[in-house]
């Protein structure tokens, strides 16, 4: 019996770093904007990453207090992604191509 417990500790260790490989440390603070993985308006077992929200309240460790439509809900962090701010580069984009009224950009 001492055998078979050995082994079966071996066998979830090497389970748990092979899940482990592709996880991701996420820690927010108050104040960050976050994506929230909700179900979509039709069909509440298809999930989407919807947002972005704020980040009220650390609760604990992987738990976060997010501000969605004037309430606090709670979620954990599995559910959390990093809000990043694209930042438009108009600059570039008007040198490169003009619009022609239609939609369509005609390439210089």
């Amino acid at each position: 019996m001492k055998i078979a417990h050995e082994e079966l500790r071996k066998s979830q260790q090497k389970g748990k770093h092979y899940y482990d490989r592709k996880t991701k440390m996420r820690k927010f603070q108050p104040g960050d904007k976050v994506l929230v993985l909700l179900p979509t308006d039709h069909n509440k077992l298809l999930m989407q990453w919807k947002g972005p929200y704020e980040v009220s309240v650390v609760v604990g460790v992987n738990d976060y207090k997010v501000r969605i439509k004037n309430k606090l809900k709670v979620y954990p962090a599995n559910f959390l992604k990093v809000y990043i701010l694209r930042k438009e580069e108009l600059g570039s984009c008007s040198r490169n191509r003009q619009g022609n009224g239609d939609g369509r950009f005609l390439q210089w």
